[in-house]
């Protein structure tokens, strides 16, 4: 059993490695460890265990929500990519990570439901869903990074003296969701090493904000809307 803060009367949950702790637990250290880590597989902290938890096990669990499923699916595929540089995307059936043929193509194949199933798995890179002829990102989606983007809080770029930033961005360039962490507002892109201001979004030139240096203040632009 694993106690973590859980209080003598909270319900616990026990996981695929037999270990256990309550939801909101569960829930916590995986969000502690996908935000300041870059880990690509969340592993019980037990003492001698460190088994790996599936995301679609954790999801359950913990009861996350849609949205929260989507950004925490995202995070852990954005921290894969910035530790081993290579283009992966968690299955959104089993939670294992998968690369795409190519840049570019969207149709990405699970090796390891493939093999379960008896027949080929594929999904979308952007948007999660089954891949079938002729495939367009489902509105749900869409609309799922968009209330990311709508109720992400607003925050203060301390060494850029700006106040009221959406503390989450879409990329100009690839459209893929950033968080600002901490320090200015120059912003690079981990996926496609675009360079852009994270209060103004307008791209950098030659390597240089636009809008002025990086700490000094800009416009702030308002909350991007992904069907744009």
């Amino acid at each position: 059993m694993l106690t973590l803060d859980d209080s003598e009367d909270e319900p616990r949950l026990k996981m695929s490695c037999g270990h256990a702790l309550s939801a909101d637990s569960l829930f916590g250290f995986m969000k502690l460890e996908l935000m300041t880590k870059t880990v690509n597989a969340i592993r019980c902290p037990a003492e001698g265990c460190g088994s790996e938890w599936r995301m679609q096990e954790i999801i359950r669990k913990a009861d996350m929500t849609e949205d929260e499923q989507i950004f925490f699916e995202y995070r852990i595929s954005l921290n894969a990519i910035n530790k081993e540089d290579t283009p992966t995307s968690s299955c959104p059936s089993c939670g294992s990570f998968c690369q795409r043929q190519a840049e570019g193509n969207a149709q990405v194949n699970c090796v390891f439901c493939s093999k379960s199933e008896g027949k080929e798995f594929n999904f979308c890179w952007d948007c999660k869903s089954l891949w079938y002829p002729n495939h367009r990102c489902s509105n749900a989606e869409l609309e799922a990074f968009q209330r990311i983007l709508n109720e992400a809080p607003l925050k203060k770029l301390d060494y850029s003296h700006i106040e009221g930033v959406p503390s989450k961005r879409m990329c100009p360039n690839c459209r893929s969701l950033i968080e600002h962490d901490s320090m200015c507002k120059e912003m690079t892109c981990i996926k496609c090493k675009f360079k852009f201001c994270f209060s103004c979004l307008k791209p950098c030139l030659n390597g240089t904000l636009q809008c002025s240096g990086y700490s000094r203040k800009c416009s702030v632009a308002p909350v991007q809307n992904v069907q744009s």
